[in-house]
């Protein structure tokens, strides 16, 4: 089973807008983020938080599958679920999103992910033009953690072996680049510019809609 987490949790400030949401190419860019992933992964955490009933109903109008909404006990968490036919999305609130970071909410997702988790992708919400070939790329690379670069310089998504999902869960002191230094990281060059664009200012998304045209 391949999973994949994407946190898009956070209030955007230094774009001044909400991120997820923002039209690119006619397409909110959280659903180009996760377009490729959908395509080559089983199973997506998405970890929203700020304006997370706008992110709900994004993803809600764009698939046209079983879904459902609920509680999940004991927490604070808000799941929804939709599955359309071996692809599963799950959409996790992060309640304290107000005080955690991009890490909390990567950690938080990995919980939803099962036991029999092969590999999966940890992918920022923000990244709306990587290539699907990307994926495939990193997924026939053997290593602990698999980051891929562009012109000598890294970008996402990142792919960790399913062996690692009790270590990120459990793992406090440091962010993501901190946890991914503990294991054997293998580079891959690839031919996509898109893995080192994320969007976090107005001058950011210029760039990108020009591409999207």
């Amino acid at each position: 089973m391949i999973g994949g987490i994407v946190p898009v949790a956070g209030i955007s400030s230094r774009m001044g807008r909400w991120k997820p949401g923002i039209d690119i190419g006619g397409k909110p860019l959280i659903l180009r983020t996760i377009d490729p992933l959908m395509k080559t992964a089983d199973l997506i955490v998405i970890v929203g938080g700020y304006r997370f009933t706008d992110l709900l109903r994004i993803l809600e109008n764009a698939f046209s599958c079983h879904s459902k909404l609920q509680a999940v006990p004991g927490t604070s968490t808000i799941l929804f679920e939709k599955s359309c036919g071996d692809k599963s999305l799950l959409v996790v609130k992060n309640s304290r999103y107000h005080t955690t970071d991009m890490f909390h909410s990567i950690r938080l997702g990995a919980k939803f992910l099962p036991e029999d988790t092969e590999k999966f992708f940890i992918l920022p919400g923000d990244y709306p033009f990587l290539q699907k070939e990307t994926f495939i790329r990193l997924l026939n690379v053997d290593a602990d953690i698999v980051i891929p670069s562009f012109q000598g310089k890294k970008g996402h998504p990142v792919l960790l072996k399913g062996d690692l999902l009790e270590d990120l869960k459990n793992f406090s002191d440091g962010n993501l680049r901190d946890f991914t230094k503990k294991f054997k990281i293998e580079l891959v060059e690839v031919n996509d510019p898109g893995i080192i664009r994320d969007t976090d200012t107005p001058e950011d998304l210029e760039w990108q809609k020009f591409q999207s045209r």
